[in-house]
């Protein structure tokens, strides 16, 4: 071989380690996003979410270039639907997690009839309920919107019957 040939091999080996890189990288990136659909009151959340991913492959010769490209199925452990509630709830600080049937903050002062997260960060589903009123069946590592009651005064939130956090509400 020529010390052309070498060179262009080198530079042709290094291409296609950066389009792996890329194509393979993404692939990694879209398997990296839990589920979770919002929940109106009283209904049950599903975790059945699925995605097309496709995936791309490119082999290159001295003199010929071919591309396949395949289509696959793949589960998508966050939606973008749970990224948004995230940011709205959570960043407001009308958010509670529950792992372990614990929920952090173990407290939250709101306004009547404001809306908050239930995070369910278990790999178990979970019961919640807010005593005197809502009831949440909230699949593992999912979500629901809960509302705060209409009538002033401090409501305790349960974990599978267990005490768990409580909400003062102001009207």
């Amino acid at each position: 071989m020529r010390t052309r040939d070498v060179i262009l091999l080198v530079i042709l080996v290094i291409l296609l380690v950066i389009v792996g890189y890329f194509v393979w990288g993404k692939k990694a990136e879209n398997n990296l996003q839990p589920a979770g659909k919002e929940q109106t009151l009283g209904t049950a959340v599903s975790t059945s979410s699925t995605e097309a991913v496709a995936s791309s492959t490119t082999s290159t010769s001295a003199t010929k270039k071919t591309t396949t490209k395949t289509t696959a199925k793949a589960p998508l452990s966050v939606t973008q639907k749970y990224l948004d509630a995230l940011k709205v709830y959570k960043n407001a600080g009308y958010y509670f997690q529950f792992l372990n049937c614990h929920a952090a903050p173990g407290s939250l002062t709101m306004k009547a009839g404001r809306k908050f997260m239930l995070d369910n960060k278990d790999n178990a589903v979970r019961s919640i309920k807010i005593v005197g009123g809502q009831s949440f069946r909230i699949s593992a590592y999912n979500y629901a919107i809960a509302t705060a009651p209409y009538k002033e005064g401090i409501y305790y939130i349960t974990c599978d019957g267990g005490g768990s956090a409580q909400i003062k509400v102001q009207l």
